[in-house]
């Protein structure tokens, strides 16, 4: 582009404008940066404590496994000592068919619980 002959009166108005306009842009920028920033920490802290959230509910679960198998466990002593008593006590190999199942069950909830927050931990940053 060429250069338009000016008087330095002129050229240093222009000069003065142009700084101005280049630290209005400037703040424009940085402001309309700000948000961006704050909501980027904003998610990562969320994140952080999604992955200790994460972290103590893989804990629990290890704890409750351990429960469900002691409980598994204790099915299993019953189931023999019902076969040893040849079926005397007919309750209480219903609260055992009972116990198993429902371990069966929460077993089999804890396990797709830990599958899906392994996919969570996976996936989040």
């Amino acid at each position: 582009m060429p250069q338009l002959p000016c008087d330095p009166e002129s050229c240093a108005g222009l000069k003065i404008l142009q700084l101005r306009l280049t630290q209005e842009v400037g703040d424009l920028i940085h402001s309309s940066l700000r948000p961006l920033y704050e909501a980027q920490e904003d998610l990562r802290l969320k994140a952080l404590d999604l992955a200790q959230t994460i972290q103590h509910a893989t804990e629990r679960l290890g704890a409750m496994d351990q429960a469900l198998r002691h409980l598994d466990r204790e099915c299993d002593d019953l189931r023999l000592w019902r076969e040893a008593h040849d079926g005397r006590e007919a309750g209480i190999r219903e609260e055992a068919r009972k116990a198993g199942r429902l371990a069966g069950m929460v077993y089999g909830g804890l396990g797709a619980l830990v599958s899906l927050l392994s996919f969570l931990a996976r996936y989040l940053p």
